[in-house]
């Protein structure tokens, strides 16, 4: 028997309830009407209206003009979903509406300018009504010892791979909030895990990006919130090409310069870090860490293996710190 309007109404706003309950509930209220029975046609469209076919999702993505950002875009929008994509120079990034004019808004943006990034989310929302995964793609990249770098120089690479990021994630939170839902995807790096010489300081910002999204992934968990961190070895974007030497440079650190323009093996191709990144993000169970690479994959191991080795062999002496203990340090350290 075909249900009357009334139930059928009933019928799917129930089945909408199960899957959108927040936001429904939300479209309901602002119709002054109870949530799902009763409830006006109008509201219930208003509510239908806000929610898309699953499996598009809306992304805002930073530093789309290259890189990780541009090629994610736009395997995102190949896959069918909707995509803002921000750059400094709106010029780097126009082409992307010649071929997906009706998914794709582009957008300045600064992430070190937080009107700038407040304009673009609120942008974002007016557009699509939501934001479902922001990514934190914007970053810059400098080369030079600890000692040669100027505060001037690490200052500005913190500004926009550590203060950046946080600016965006500030910016999207209360949105992420009222939903119940949404994810960020920080991009780190291999040397976010593991430092390597002659980028010392870029690696220090990732390490950041690290902390931050391990700890913002365990206070947001239970708001719907998830939190990936992308951890890409070498791969052959523009990066490299676009990365920065530090101004003064030592002539006792050739060899560290030298050993870090030949340590890399751009094998990684970002075309399938691209794909991976997509897959991982719409995911039923994504990762809180994506490594890429098998440059990555094995630094990883090879830092978890040092972490084991001085764990085991220092344990004595870490334990012995217990102020309930009485063990003697030397007896402890002794056991080294």
């Amino acid at each position: 028997m075909v249900p009357d309007g009334s139930s059928l109404i009933q019928n799917v706003a129930a089945s909408y309830d199960r899957a959108h309950g927040p936001r429904c509930r939300a479209a309901s209220s602002n119709h002054g009407s109870r949530w799902p029975y009763g409830m006006p046609l109008a509201s219930l469209m208003t509510c239908m209206e806000t929610i898309e076919t699953p499996i598009k999702k809306v992304w805002f993505i930073t530093g789309t003009s290259t890189g990780f950002g541009r090629r994610t875009a736009v395997h995102a929008l190949e896959a069918g979903h909707y995509v803002v994509a921000t750059s400094r120079n709106m010029d780097d990034i126009d082409d992307l509406n010649e071929t997906y004019s009706d998914r794709v808004l582009t957008l300045e943006l600064d992430v070190t300018k937080p009107k700038s990034i407040e304009k673009a989310i609120q942008a974002a929302i007016e557009r699509h009504r939501r934001i479902d995964i922001v990514m934190n793609n914007a970053g810059l990249g400098l080369g030079g010892a600890i000692e040669e770098t100027t505060d001037e120089e690490a200052r500005s690479l913190y500004d926009v791979n550590v203060f950046g990021m946080l600016n965006v994630i500030r910016a999207a939170l209360p949105h992420f909030r009222e939903r119940n839902e949404g994810m960020f995807i920080n991009l780190s790096s291999l040397v976010g895990l593991s430092a390597i010489p002659g980028i010392g300081i870029y690696s220090s910002t990732k390490f950041a990006v690290e902390g931050i999204s391990e700890a913002l992934a365990q206070e947001v968990s239970n708001l719907g919130i998830s939190v990936v961190m992308v951890e890409p070895g070498a791969f052959d974007t523009e990066f490299a090409s676009n990365m920065r030497m530090v101004e003064d440079q030592i002539d006792d650190y050739k060899e560290v310069h030298q050993s870090m323009k030949e340590g890399f093996d751009f094998r990684g191709d970002p075309e399938k870090a691209a794909e991976a990144i997509v897959a991982a993000a719409t995911s039923e169970h994504p990762p809180t860490r994506l490594l890429l690479g098998p440059d990555c994959v094995d630094a990883a191991n090879a830092k978890v293996a040092q972490l084991r080795q001085e764990i085991d062999r220092w344990e004595q002496v870490s334990r012995a710190t217990d102020k309930g203990l009485t063990k003697p340090m030397k007896e402890a350290v002794d056991h080294v």
